[in-house]
């Protein structure tokens, strides 16, 4: 992990502009005949992240001098604590613009919008997978109720 630590008396990014994806490890070569030959340049790739805080005015104060002076305006790399399929989990993090949004919400209280570039991001163990995946397709029904599939079944 990182050197520098997200500052932990800062609250967590909410849930509502939370979206994370990953960037593109596939390279490409077309070919004159034939299909084109795809392949990976690396095993694991680092991906993109769009967050939100919500911060008091004292926290946004603890917030810009950690992205002033700890960080080096988010060019270097640090833990952060985000959610994903395995539950909360400490990855490494940086903000490749150095950038960030405020805009007030009410009174003492401002929003915090920021794009994050992360790396080491936790995948659930092969046996948890395989356990899982036998689970959603012999329990079909049960699982997708109420969502409509591919296959147009409705649940």
């Amino acid at each position: 992990m990182a050197a520098i630590q997200f500052p932990p008396n800062l609250p967590k990014p909410t849930i509502d502009a939370y979206s994370y994806k990953p960037q593109s490890s596939n390279v490409s070569t077309e070919f004159e005949a034939g299909p084109r030959r795809v392949r990976n340049r690396y095993r694991t790739p680092t991906y993109d992240f769009s967050l939100r805080w919500v911060l008091h005015i004292d926290e946004l104060g603890v917030f810009e001098y950690f992205m002033k002076e700890v960080s080096n305006w988010g060019s270097t790399w640090f833990d952060l604590t985000l959610l994903f399929g395995t539950g909360l989990k400490r990855i490494e993090a940086r903000v490749p613009s150095g950038t960030y949004d405020t805009s007030v919400i009410s009174g003492e209280y401002l929003s915090v919008t920021i794009n994050v570039e992360g790396r080491d991001i936790p995948y659930i163990a092969e046996a948890t997978y395989t356990a899982e995946t036998q689970n959603l397709f012999y329990n079909g029904a049960e699982t997708f109720s109420g969502v409509e599939t591919f296959d147009g079944y409705k649940g």
